[in-house]
């Protein structure tokens, strides 16, 4: 069985946790360690980039990246909600802020969805021009063949 390292907390960090309510203080531990899978993620990334291939990214990195969006989304969420209850708001009062951010973010992801859709649409006709090329190409060289 491995050990895996354990982030240790500034003081500062821990002395903040200790001293808030207890409802808080679970919630802010839980953000912290929501932070803390987000920051793991990142450096998968980077050390990904760093050490993958500098082509197309590969199925393994693009997982890493996706647990990092994951990752972050969590925490930011967390982070919402850490502090409607610093400010003693209510859920419903938290939501009625929160749907604009979602709906923010939802238009911000169509929109890259989109423009990655039409980055692979122009790929693939790329791939498909360069096979037609290459069957066009490897018929006539079987057309000179064959006329010999």
């Amino acid at each position: 069985m491995s050990k895996t390292k354990t982030p240790r907390l500034s003081a500062e960090i821990r002395d903040e946790i200790i001293s808030t309510e207890p409802h808080l203080r679970k919630a802010r531990v839980v953000l912290l360690g929501a932070r803390l899978d987000a920051e793991r993620a990142a450096k998968q990334c980077v050390n990904g980039l760093i050490w993958g291939d500098s082509g197309d990214l590969d199925e393994p990195l693009s997982g890493a990246f996706l647990d990092l969006g994951k990752h972050l989304a969590e925490a930011a969420n967390l982070a919402f909600f850490v502090q409607a209850l610093e400010q003693d708001e209510t859920v419903q009062e938290a939501m009625h802020r929160l749907v604009p951010l979602y709906a923010e973010l939802a238009q911000a992801t169509d929109t890259e969805r989109a423009a990655q859709a039409a980055e692979r649409a122009a790929w693939q006709e790329r791939e498909n021009a360069k096979q037609e090329a290459l069957a066009s190409a490897h018929a006539e060289i079987e057309a000179q063949f064959a006329s010999v």
